[in-house]
């Protein structure tokens, strides 16, 4: 009996260190309440051995008046026999107030009856402060996230899933219409930089989870249609386990505007910084950076760049005459025509410095840069601004230089402007209203011997051809009265010779003009009505010289240049050339018939 009796103690003692041991508070109550057990915690908490616990109340640990939970539920479990989890916040009679996760479940008798209740709680104080700290922190986060003045969307798997009311103010809409959707279908087809608004938040979102955060600039659309301008910082974070991106958004359209402003002052004061400001054209400074750029691009491509610089005539004196304001006006006329005579998108057009003009031509050959000079000198002639001082003639003429050159890198800008000064020179002491230019020694039009300034011998060339038989014939036989007529004007041979080459090569150039008509009537020439008016009109000029020759009242050199300056050179060589691929195409059609 002993041995049993020492057994049970035994394992009644190894019982009690174990429950000792747990790391909760162990107790058992009657059903009165009162404690018939209480572990090792149990007596510190209430700081009394445990005989003194033994039959006490909670009355003499806690206040009951606060701690409701502790006897209402020691009563349902020992008046009802339900089994209790709960949190109970229990407070001790020396104020101090702890937390306890419970479980409290009722004794039984061998026969069935209640007899008392056993609990088991643990000290959860410190993890429900952690808890409420996180709460707060979580909402205090919510509160920062939700009311922040920047636009805060958080996208997960693709998809916006949570947004700030800024973001609602933003994009003009509610959450109901933000969440759900895609990062590109809030942005326009195409990006600043030509992405596609789809391909270029892919890369973003790909960049971001690899590298970090990161924060670019990008155009987004607001759900009522509108763009606007938006720098996005975006951070990757782990959110309910998943890979999440929190995005902050800061419209930024104001500033965007403001520095498309500033670009365009910036680009308005660069062109006031390289116009004139009397004529709108380029001035000297612009002229200067385009001919030293156009001329090292020429010597790296070995293409022909052409200048021309003209000269008002006795501008002074029509200053003197008409006063500065009437100057002005007819600088600002001049400038437009020589825009216009100049016109295509690589030509510059300059005012040079008081009342001279140039013009940059790049890839000009002499021909061209001739034609172009010669249509502005008509298209300033034809202003018809009269000009009563003037010894030229009764309106504002202007004297011009041509020069055309191959650029070479040892060489430079300047020797070109000095070359067209020489001419533009000449042009003047030659009478001016004039285009004096020379011939390069390489050109196809380069004479075995040239004189007598712009009196040059006309070589053929087989690119002159339009592979029409007729015309092609004719222009050679031009060429060669003209060269007849040449002969006949260096030589100093009697002026009735020279009035019957003059007559021959008028009526072969009336048949001519004739007979090209009718071709070009035949192949469809849209510009024929033109042609034609333009054939009358050097026919006309060409017989009213003859005359004026053969009654002495005119040199010989002057008609000269007309036949083979205007008509042979200007007009066969240039006007004539708008009729070509007319006539290449019309050539074409026959041989393919056959």
């Amino acid at each position: 009996m002993d041995t049993l009796t020492d057994l049970l103690t035994a394992r009644i003692r190894q019982l009690e260190t174990i429950l000792d041991l747990v790391g909760a508070y162990v107790y058992t109550k009657d059903l009165a309440g009162r404690y018939t057990y209480a572990n090792k915690m149990v007596c510190e908490l209430f700081n009394r051995p445990l005989e003194q616990v033994i039959g006490a109340t909670d009355e003499e640990f806690f206040n009951l008046s606060i701690s409701n939970e502790l006897r209402s539920n020691d009563r349902r479990v020992l008046d009802q026999g339900e089994h209790i989890e709960a949190e109970e916040t229990d407070v001790t009679l020396t104020g101090k107030t702890r937390i306890y996760w419970t479980v409290k479940l009722p004794l039984y008798s061998p026969d069935g009856s209640i007899v008392g209740m056993c609990g088991v709680s643990t000290d959860i104080t410190e993890r429900k402060k952690i808890e409420q700290a996180v709460h707060e922190s979580e909402e205090k986060h919510r509160i920062m996230f939700m009311d922040s003045p920047d636009a805060y969307l958080i996208i997960r798997d693709g998809l916006f899933v949570d947004c700030n009311r800024a973001s609602e103010a933003m994009l003009r809409g509610d959450r109901d219409q933000i969440i759900g959707r895609t990062p590109d279908s809030l942005s326009p087809e195409f990006q600043p930089d030509g992405k596609s608004s789809s391909q270029s938040a892919e890369e973003k979102i790909e960049e971001a989870f690899r590298n970090g955060s990161k924060t670019f600039e990008g155009v987004h659309r607001r759900l009522d249609g509108s763009d606007f301008f938006v720098e996005v910082t975006i951070a990757p974070m782990l959110l309910e386990g998943k890979q999440t991106l929190f995005t902050s958004w800061r419209d930024i359209t104001e500033r965007k505007q403001a520095e498309q402003a500033l670009e365009e002052s910036k680009r308005a004061l660069e062109a006031l910084s390289s116009t004139d400001g009397l004529t709108g054209i380029a001035n000297r400074r612009r002229f200067d950076e385009a001919l030293s750029l156009e001329y090292a691009r020429h010597a790296r491509s070995g293409a022909e760049l052409s200048l021309i610089l003209l000269d008002i005539d006795h501008f002074k004196a029509f200053n003197d005459t008409y006063g500065h304001i009437a100057g002005d006006d007819c600088l600002r006329q001049i400038g437009r025509v020589i825009a216009e005579s100049a016109a295509r998108p690589a030509d510059l057009t300059a005012r040079y410095g008081g009342e001279e003009f140039a013009c940059i031509l790049p890839e000009t050959d002499h021909i061209g840069a001739v034609i172009i000079a010669e249509r502005i000198r008509r298209a300033i002639q034809s202003l018809g601004i009269p000009h009563k001082t003037s010894d030229v003639a009764g309106y504002v003429t202007a004297s011009l230089g041509v020069v055309t050159a191959q650029c070479h890198s040892e060489g430079s800008a300047i020797s070109l402007i000095a070359q067209a000064d020489e001419l533009l020179y000449l042009a003047k002491s030659r009478g001016r209203n004039r285009v004096e230019f020379t011939v390069p020694d390489d050109h196809i039009l380069a004479a075995a011997e040239k004189m007598h300034g712009n009196f040059v011998r006309m070589v053929w060339n087989d690119s002159f051809c339009c592979s029409n038989l007729l015309i092609d014939s004719q222009h050679q036989a031009l060429f060669h009265l003209a060269n007849e007529l040449l002969e006949a004007v260096l030589s100093d041979r009697p002026a009735a010779d020279s009035l019957v080459l003059i007559n021959r090569l008028l009526d072969a150039v009336g048949q001519h003009f004739h007979d090209e008509e009718k071709i070009l009537k035949a192949a469809g020439f849209p510009g024929l009505d033109q042609h034609v008016a333009e054939h009358a009109k050097l026919l006309t000029k060409g017989m009213e010289l003859s005359q004026q020759f053969s009654t002495s009242t005119l040199p010989i050199g002057d008609l000269f240049q007309f036949l083979a300056y205007d008509v042979v050179m200007l007009h066969m060589l240039g006007a004539d050339r708008e009729y070509y691929p007319c006539i290449h195409n019309t050539v074409q059609e026959k041989g393919k018939s056959t």
